[in-house]
C-alpha cells in the first residue's frame, strides 16, 4: 500500500503498471542527483571564496531562479494538460519533487552567479591569474554538467509520468487528446538548453577574452621575420593551448552538459506511448 492513496481500482491499476516502476526509479535517481547537486554547489561557494558577491549576486540569482520555474508555473496554468484521475496525493507528490529538485539547485545556480561576478573581476595582469582562471573554467563546465544532468533527468522523469499517466487512461476509457502531450518534454527540454547555451556562452566567451589578454601581455610575438619568431610563436600556442583557447566554443563535455534537457525530451517523446 501507498501512504495517502486510496486503493481504488484506478490505483491499484496505476501502481502495478511498468510504466509506474520506471516512473518512480527515475524520480528515486533524481532525488539522489539533486542532493549531490546541492552538496556540490555549497562544496563550490566555499572553494570560491567569495563572499564580497553575494549582496551583489540576489538580483541575478532571483532572475535565473524565475527562469527555471517558468514551465512548471506555466504548464500549472493548464488544468486540462493534467487531467484529474482518482489517484489523490498523486499531484502532491510530484509536486514535492519539483520543489526539492529547484531548493537543491539553488547552491549551484548562486555559485553559478558567483562564478560569473569573478569572472567579470578576473585581471589578466594578476599573478595567480593561470590558476585562477582554471578553476573557474573548471568550476564553471562542472555545474552546468550538474544543473544539465538533473534538468535533463527531470525531463526524462516526466516523461516517465506522462508514459504511467497514458497508459491508466487507456485502461480507463479516458481520452488522451489535449491530456499531457508528450511534446511539452520536448518543448520542456528545448527551453532549459537554450538557457544554458546562453549562459555558457556568455561566460565561456568572457573567460576566453580575458585568457587571451593574458598570453598577449605575457608573450608578444616579434617581427615575422625574426630569428625567434617561430619560438615565440611555438611558446604563443603552448600557453593557449593549456589555456584550453585551442579548443572549440563547446567542448565534449560542456556540449553534452548543455544539450542534456533536450536529450532528456526527445528521448520522453519516442517513449512507447
Amino acid at each position: 500500500l501507498i501512504p495517502g492513496w486510496e486503493q481504488t481500482q484506478e490505483v491499484m491499476y496505476f501502481t502495478s503498471t511498468a510504466d509506474f516502476l520506471v516512473w518512480t526509479a527515475l524520480a528515486s535517481i533524481l532525488f539522489g542527483i539533486s542532493l549531490l547537486c546541492a552538496i556540490y554547489g555549497l562544496l563550490s561557494i566555499h572553494k570560491l571564496k567569495q563572499w564580497k558577491y553575494l549582496n551583489s549576486a540576489f538580483l541575478p540569482l532571483l532572475i535565473l531562479s524565475l527562469l527555471f520555474l517558468m514551465p512548471p508555473i506555466l504548464i500549472n496554468q493548464f488544468p486540462s494538460v493534467f487531467p484529474r484521475v482518482n489517484l489523490p496525493s498523486l499531484v502532491l507528490r510530484t509536486n514535492i519533487v519539483t520543489l526539492f529538485t529547484g531548493l537543491c539547485m539553488v547552491p549551484a545556480t548562486t555559485s553559478l552567479v558567483l562564478i560569473s561576478r569573478s569572472i567579470e573581476a578576473l585581471s589578466p595582469r594578476k599573478p595567480n591569474f593561470p590558476k585562477e582562471y582554471l578553476k573557474l573554467k573548471d568550476q564553471l563546465e562542472v555545474l552546468l554538467g550538474i544543473i544539465g544532468l538533473m534538468i535533463g533527468l527531470g525531463t526524462l522523469t516526466t516523461g516517465g509520468l506522462q508514459n504511467a499517466l497514458a497508459t491508466l487512461f487507456k485502461e480507463i476509457g479516458s481520452g488522451l487528446d489535449g491530456a499531457f502531450p508528450p511534446i511539452l518534454t520536448v518543448l520542456n527540454g528545448s527551453y532549459f538548453t537554450t538557457i544554458l547555451l546562453v549562459m555558457y556562452m556568455s561566460l565561456e566567451r568572457t573567460l576566453t577574452e580575458v585568457a587571451k589578454s593574458f598570453v598577449e601581455i605575457h608573450i608578444t610575438l616579434p617581427e615575422l621575420n625574426s630569428n625567434s619568431w617561430m619560438t615565440e610563436y611555438e611558446r604563443h600556442k603552448q600557453v593557449e593551448e593549456w589555456l584550453q583557447l585551442s579548443h572549440s566554443w563547446v567542448n565534449l563535455r560542456s556540449g553534452l552538459a548543455i544539450f542534456t534537457p533536450l536529450i532528456g525530451g526527445l528521448i520522453s517523446y519516442v517513449m512507447p506511448k
